[in-house]
């Protein structure tokens, strides 16, 4: 017994003494490598106008006209009107889609990016014409979307690999609007993927 405990203790250190003198060598297994990146995905960038309908166009038809007014009351909760007879029959009469008089009375994409814009992307110049941009129809009026097919690539980053452009909101054409403010709704987000104005992205005044 005498040699067996003996035995055990002499296994203990030597296995400990081997342990600790492994831990204390600091031992590395994993190897890290730098490799430099030419190009990275480009996001689509979806622009919204915060302005739904234009008023050329929604005024056009007197009509038409009112039952947008009085669809807008109704579904932002306006006071006074939300109750109102008037209102309903008018929201009632209109069987046209929300969707479609979205698209048919919102700001297409040659309005908003007139005369095929220079944008800066990457700090050089594209051009982006207005047949380029895909356009969206949300739950926040018609959007436009930059880059929706992902061709574009990032070479750089910060403000070198940003986006820089010109558009044109026509605030004069402001009509029918969930909001108090004139501007853009911007969404970054990945090709293909579905964007949400009223949940995502931020938004930009004009000026």
């Amino acid at each position: 017994w005498s040699l067996a405990v003996i035995g055990a203790f002499a296994g203990f250190f030597f296995f400990f003494a081997k342990n600790v003198s492994r831990y204390t060598s600091w031992p590395k297994n994993s190897i890290v490598e730098t490799v430099p990146v030419e190009e990275l995905p480009y996001p689509s960038i979806t622009i919204c106008n915060m302005n739904q309908f234009q008023y050329t166009k929604s005024s056009a038809d007197k009509t038409r006209s009112a039952r947008i007014l009085a669809f807008l009351c109704k579904a932002f909760e306006s006071p006074g009107c939300v109750q109102n007879s008037t209102v309903n029959t008018l929201i009632q009469g209109e069987k046209t889609p929300l969707s479609d008089l979205y698209a048919e009375l919102g700001q297409n994409a040659s309005e908003l990016v007139p005369n095929d814009a220079q944008v800066l992307v990457n700090a050089a110049a594209v051009q982006v014409k207005a047949s380029n941009l895909r356009s969206v129809v949300t739950e926040d009026g018609l959007c436009h979307t930059i880059n929706a097919d992902g061709k574009l690539k990032a070479h750089n980053i910060g403000v070198l690999g940003g986006i820089r452009l010109i558009v044109n909101i026509q605030q004069n054409e402001y009509y029918g609007t969930g909001s108090l403010s004139a501007g853009l709704k911007v969404i970054l987000h990945d090709p293909g993927q579905p964007v949400r104005p009223t949940q995502e992205g931020f938004a930009v005044g004009s000026g």
